[in-house]
């Protein structure tokens, strides 16, 4: 909700030219290696972490326990785990759109 709520009430659009968004998508791939789906993988491991609830975590996600249990089991702490759910976006005096 922190990283929406400067969002709101706004309308328009977020980008002010139609090729920005390729641009900076074509900027981060080339700059940033992500795995694929590696904030999926970080929620699933780092949720599991805390609450300790594989039928929950997997509800939330669309998957079985089985699997979350096989695939992301003990692979972050709980310390890491609130750590990581803890980021928060930087304050900020001004909404910017993102400019051509």
């Amino acid at each position: 909700m922190q990283w929406l709520a400067p969002y709101k009430g706004q309308s328009g659009r977020l980008f002010a030219g139609l090729h920005v968004p390729d641009r900076i998508i074509g900027f981060a791939k080339e700059h940033v290696t992500w795995p694929s789906n590696a904030l999926r993988h970080s929620y699933a491991s780092y949720r599991l972490a805390i609450i300790k609830n594989a039928a929950e975590v997997a509800l939330e996600m669309g998957n079985s326990p089985q699997m979350l249990m096989t695939n992301y089991r003990e692979l972050a702490d709980e310390h890491d785990a609130k750590a990581w759910f803890a980021i928060t976006p930087k304050r900020s005096k001004k909404i910017v759109p993102f400019a051509a």
